[in-house]
């Protein structure tokens, strides 16, 4: 796992992390709606599903929302039939 400033002292693998970096590209979506952001949102929020250190609410939560997530991966906020950061 790549190791991120916010995360550093946090335990590789935890929940905490695995929530706070769910979180973290959760406001980098908000402030830049990119598809591949939606697409990192909906694999962390899927790993929060199952992921046995996070609480039954936030596994439920984490599985609800990924579907939502999954659906915007495929939408360009630009208008583009494609979108220009996928075609990297």
């Amino acid at each position: 796992m790549d190791r991120h400033p916010f995360t550093d002292g946090v335990e590789a693998g935890s929940a905490d992390a695995l929530v706070a970096s769910t979180l973290y590209l959760m406001s980098r979506y908000a402030a830049n709606p990119c598809p591949r952001l939606a697409k990192l949102v909906d694999r962390h929020l899927a790993a929060v599903a199952v992921h046995p250190g996070c609480g039954a609410l936030v596994r439920e939560t984490g599985r609800r929302e990924a579907g939502g997530w999954a659906m915007q991966r495929a939408e360009c906020p630009l208008g583009f039939g494609a979108a220009p950061c996928e075609a990297r």
